[in-house]
């Protein structure tokens, strides 16, 4: 069992114990968080923040530092420059000293990441109308292909005639008669009568 909480030590004695606490906490088990803002230390009427054995200030405007006791210099309105939308959304711009985070210093942040959204849109817009037209063609070609395939296919399987077209297969007397007929007018020699054989006769 460990009493002691916030990774204080645990001094054990006769029935009892005792709780060395680390910088920032207090009490008996270590459990309660010393307040860093109750001595104000943020100037410039900064707002505190108090966090363990630490404290933040959220400084104004203008102001910098861990307590808001610097004097963030203003750039020169003639340094900077309007930036239009194009393939490169972010300038640095040279500093004369180390400038601490600020609230003020998320604004040039906020706008290239804006810039950097429209690029991305009109990347999207123009891969669409791209991939748009690119099935477009292939369809156009994908038909294509097919049609003059299937004309091709009708021309190139047999020459026009009646004995070319396969007849149905109830009806095969009819094609050997049509069969018969083209031959007769081609001029093809028919053959010979063959004579009766004996002991046959024909009936009249």
């Amino acid at each position: 069992m460990r009493p002691c909480a916030n990774g204080a030590t645990c001094l054990d004695g006769i029935n009892r114990f005792s709780c060395l606490c680390p910088e920032g906490f207090a009490g008996r088990f270590c459990t309660i968080n010393l307040d860093d803002c109750a001595s104000r230390p943020c100037q410039r009427g900064a707002r505190c923040r108090d966090r363990v054995h630490d404290f933040d200030c959220l400084c104004p405007s203008g102001y910098g530092g861990k307590t808001c006791e610097l004097v963030l210099p203003i750039p020169d309105p003639a340094t900077i420059a309007d930036i239009p939308p194009g393939p490169t959304s972010a300038v640095v711009v040279p500093a004369t000293g180390p400038v601490p985070h600020s609230g003020g210093a998320g604004l040039l942040r906020i706008s290239v990441k804006e810039v950097v959204r429209r690029q991305e849109a009109r990347l999207g817009e123009s891969s669409l109308v791209a991939v748009v037209l690119f099935g477009a063609v292939t369809a156009t070609l994908v038909l294509s292909t097919v049609l003059l395939t299937l004309r091709a296919w009708r021309r190139g399987v047999c020459p026009p005639g009646p004995c070319c077209y396969p007849a149905p297969h109830y009806a095969p007397a009819r094609q050997d008669q049509e069969c018969q007929v083209s031959m007769l007018s081609a001029g093809l020699p028919l053959p010979p009568d063959l004579p009766p054989e004996p002991g046959k006769t024909t009936a009249l």
